[in-house]
């Protein structure tokens, strides 16, 4: 019976969870504006696929990068980048996870989008700390915390001193963690 009534409560979460995906995906093929299909495209690789189907994930992510190029959008140009390299972070391909946060990168600063640069060099450091380069993972964090202090960004600062700690631990340098 607690089984019964465990199974009936979780029922409505995941149907929920297919029929925004359904939608998202229809929304992505019905749609004739490549900005709302743009916008359409970043919800369902962050929301839908990342997680959990990073290959698919990685998938949009080259549908919405052609679409950005086409339509000359640099913006979702970048996330698109972005995405696909945190889609080959959880699938291991770390090396093509920084070529392609690279790319957003250079995407990021031609836009001037800080909060982004942030978030790029805090992926870019995080990916090189896994393959333990860590003098260019701490350059990366050093890099994102600067831009986090100009933007009073609390919580990326905490979050920055935090991984800068493990790549200081790693090192064996605890007393600067």
């Amino acid at each position: 019976m607690k089984r019964l009534f465990f199974c009936l409560f979780l029922l409505p979460f995941f149907t929920y969870s297919q029929v925004n995906k359904d939608s998202l995906l229809n929304l992505w093929r019905n749609s004739s504006k490549n900005k709302d299909k743009l916008a359409v495209a970043k919800k369902i690789i962050w929301d839908v696929y990342l997680n959990t189907q990073p290959d698919s994930a990685f998938y949009y992510g080259e549908l919405m990068y052609d679409l950005a190029k086409q339509s000359n959008n640099m913006k979702y140009m970048a996330i698109a980048l972005e995405s696909q390299g945190v889609s080959c972070v959880f699938r291991g391909s770390l090396s093509e996870a920084i070529s392609l946060f690279e790319k957003s990168l250079e995407l990021y600063k031609v836009i001037n989008k800080p909060s982004s640069l942030s978030k790029i060099y805090d992926f870019l450091a995080t990916t090189h700390f896994q393959i333990g380069n860590y003098e260019i993972s701490l350059d990366f964090f050093q890099k994102a915390l600067k831009i986090a202090n100009e933007n009073g960004d609390e919580v990326r600062k905490c979050s920055l001193y935090g991984n800068m700690g493990n790549v200081y631990q790693k090192q064996g340098k605890v007393s600067l963690a």
